[in-house]
């Protein structure tokens, strides 16, 4: 239980911070949105589901925009892998 307290480091890969900075926002903008979910993300991402047998998981961000997340965690690192916009009601 005590390791839930310690945050993974986070990296953004190339193809998230190519997705990241085509959807209009400013990276001190999206950082912010984003905080919370990245926050929660570091500590406990295994309470977030899996993509089929890929080992990938999801989050959502379900504010205005609505954005997934698609990333791969580590007992020390948590790898943002892509990132997009999706309609509300998804």
């Amino acid at each position: 239980m005590a390791d839930r307290l310690i945050p993974r480091e986070i990296i953004e890969t190339p193809l998230y911070q190519a997705e990241a900075s085509q959807l209009g926002f400013g990276a001190k903008e999206l950082d912010e949105k984003l905080k919370d979910l990245l926050f929660v993300i570091a500590r406990v991402p295994e309470e977030f589901p899996t993509v089929g047998a890929t080992g990938l998981r999801v989050a959502h961000y379900t504010q205005n925009p609505s954005l997934r997340l698609y990333f791969t965690s580590t007992p020390t690192h948590i790898t943002l892998l892509s990132i997009e916009r999706v309609p509300l009601d998804a």
